[in-house]
């Protein structure tokens, strides 16, 4: 639901509810549809605006016109290009007038991005990216085309395009457009300088001020550009964090000014605001400017937060209520700032005026009658040569003077930073809090697993050892790690993991793998078993993008590289598991239950060691208490099984 600028009115979304079919072109009329209502709240009367798929609702500054993506279309996929995670549904541009209540649909491009509809800051030119004609991947002149950025202008009905092939304003996988309007009604884009079709993990991508005369690069003298801007009070400039600093960018001047350069700390983040983009959440979006910001900076061990004055391009350090908070909000007016906690002594909310903080929230004060597990980082060599770190949560009562039984927490890609992560935490809210581990005696160690950027193909099963066995063997030679004693876990893509290493080394004495990957071959095509029964359940086709172009990394559907399939799905390699296994399954995990079950009845063909736990009515991670205590139960009493000592 969205209000509308003013309680007069109020537009929202109903569902209102396809035979599942390939090869033949989607019939719309057959599909879910949602209708957009208008409800005046004085005198209760309602009129439907647009009927039909919509999404991404975006009001005008002005509070005249609401913009909204309305699909027109289903993507089929294409034989000859990667599958992305860009949403099957082609979306166009539809508007419509608040007061009038009349609806247009803009028909220059039926194939526009999600979450690229961008309003001038008066309110008459909406932006948006979007493709123009079909995007025919079967002919190289329609293949290689970058998408454009369109301009229409709600003063005189008239629509400018802007379009370049060396400048590319599509997103990488998983992130949005971002587009930026100055105070001259002068448009900013993030964008990447290529001329391929879709920009490489590895492109460049910088600011550029666009406009029908050609287009300027404003970030061109930065190491790295602002992945994000900030639009200053006025629309004159905007602000954004790069290379540790925060930074100005003139749209008029086509000047970069160093905000923070005399502050010897090194920022890490905008705190305040934060990022707004909320993906396809169906929100009113309207323009925002700032005179103040709030910011992190890492120094030692604590982050810090300064409040930056961008008007007078002054610094202040805050004044903390406590070591581990958050920024919450901050109303600049008063300088009010809310701070958080959540922390192993319990959580807390604080307001902060004048550098007085009052408490105004103290609760889940019983963590402080629990000892947590202690962390501590060790560097080591993986096996290709890299220097690496690896987490360890050692016992509360943790003595050097003995040896510990480990659990190896697994999650390819991972690489731990120096900042312990949070999901350390006692207070982690999360299924797998692993200083549940640690309370029972273990040292739980979670190395690094590099892995190429998303969008590279890559042979992740075979770079598992790379990064997990010698930080086990750094754990054992520091007389941390007990090596009579070592065990396996990791959940989703840390499932996969599990399967892989076990497929490649019998160091571990048992392991459990949770939701984890086994085939990737038949996981491919496989449907989301929540969606399952809907017609349209294909056209997600998550898995598929799931493995061509993210984390599965195989680059290619399975017929075009099946030797990277076999190579990298441990199912293959099952015949060489010595180690006893755990899987837990739920049965409506996105990541299908077939994938435990084909691992299992491969091990139980072989009369080898493994038990299959599944949890009915259950997704991707547990939800239900009992079912969480019971999983833990049987994992700790698994581990005892093999341990020759067993664990408290």
């Amino acid at each position: 639901m969205v209000e509308l600028g003013t309680p007069r009115y109020i537009a929202i979304a109903i569902s209102v509810g396809r035979m599942s079919e390939s090869g033949v072109a989607v019939d719309l009329t057959k599909g879910d549809r949602k209708l957009t209502i208008v409800i005046n709240v004085r005198d209760r009367t309602t009129k439907t605006i647009v009927e039909g798929n919509t999404q991404g609702y975006t009001f005008s500054p002005d509070k005249k016109w609401l913009a909204c993506l309305e699909m027109v279309d289903i993507r089929q996929p294409q034989a000859d290009i990667p599958l992305s995670f860009e949403l099957a549904n082609r979306y166009a541009v539809t508007l419509i007038s608040v007061h009038e209540q009349e609806q247009k649909r803009l028909e220059v491009s039926k194939d526009v991005l999600p979450d690229s509809l961008c309003w001038s800051s008066n309110g008459e030119k909406l932006a948006f990216i979007g493709y123009e004609g079909e995007r025919d991947w079967t002919k190289p002149t329609l293949r290689d085309r970058p998408p454009k950025i369109y301009i229409y202008n709600c003063q005189d009905d008239t629509i400018q395009t802007w379009g370049s092939k060396k400048l590319n304003a599509a997103p990488l996988i998983r992130n949005s457009p971002r587009l930026l309007w100055s105070a001259e009604n002068k448009l900013l884009v993030y964008a990447a300088q290529t001329e391929k079709a879709q920009p490489s993990p590895q492109a460049r991508y910088d600011w550029w001020l666009v406009a029908s005369d050609g287009e300027d690069c404003l970030t061109a003298l930065m190491k790295t550009a602002p992945t994000e801007l900030l639009t200053e009070t006025g629309s004159q400039s905007f602000v954004g964090l790069a290379e540790g600093n925060l930074w100005r960018v003139r749209s008029d001047r086509r000047t970069l000014e160093n905000i923070t350069a005399e502050l010897e700390a090194k920022l890490t983040a905008i705190v305040f605001p934060g990022n707004s983009r909320r993906g396809d959440t169906q929100v009113i979006s309207t323009k925002q400017e700032f005179a103040k910001i709030i910011v992190s900076a890492q120094i030692e061990e604590q982050t810090e937060f300064y409040q930056i004055d961008l008007v007078a391009s002054t610094w202040k350090l805050l004044e903390k209520p406590a070591p581990k908070v958050q920024v919450a909000a901050y109303e600049f007016q008063t300088d009010t700032v809310i701070f958080t906690a959540n922390d192993n002594t319990g959580t807390y909310i604080w307001s902060s005026c004048n550098s007085q903080n009052k408490c105004i929230l103290e609760t889940n004060t019983f963590l402080r009658a629990i000892a947590p597990g202690q962390l501590r980082q060790i560097e080591y060599i993986s096996l290709d040569g890299e220097e690496l770190k690896a987490q360890l949560i050692l016992p509360p009562d943790y003595s050097p003077d003995r040896t510990y039984p480990v659990i190896t927490w697994v999650y390819p890609g991972w690489v731990v930073s120096p900042i312990p992560h949070p999901s350390y935490e006692l207070n982690f809210l999360n299924p797998f809090n692993l200083q549940l581990a640690a309370a029972r005696g273990y040292v739980v160690l979670e190395p690094s697993i590099p892995l190429n950027p998303e969008g590279e193909a890559d042979d992740p099963m075979l770079k598992l050892l790379n990064g997990v066995l010698p930080a086990i063997e750094k754990a054992i030679a520091l007389g941390i790690a007990d090596p009579e004693n070592l065990f396996l876990m990791g959940q989703s893509f840390g499932g996969y993991a599990v399967y892989g290493l076990i497929a490649q080394t019998n160091r571990f004495k048992a392991a459990v793998s949770l939701a984890g990957l086994a085939n990737l071959v038949s996981l491919y095509g496989a449907f989301d078993p929540r969606f399952r029964y809907q017609n349209n359940a294909h056209e997600d086709f998550f898995h598929g993008a799931l493995m061509e172009s993210a984390q599965g990394a195989m680059g290619n559907p399975p017929w075009k590289d099946l030797g990277r399939y076999l190579r990298n799905s441990p199912i293959f390699a099952v015949d060489r598991v010595q180690t006893p296994l755990m899987i837990i399954q739920g049965d409506m995990d996105y990541v299908p239950i077939q994938q435990g079950e084909e691992f299992f009845a491969s091990l139980y063909r072989q009369e080898k060691r493994a038990e299959f736990v599944r949890y009915w009515g259950e997704g991707h991670v547990l939800s239900s208490p009992a079912n969480i205590k019971d999983m833990w139960e049987r994992i700790f009493a698994w581990f005892n099984e093999f341990s020759p000592n067993n664990v408290n």
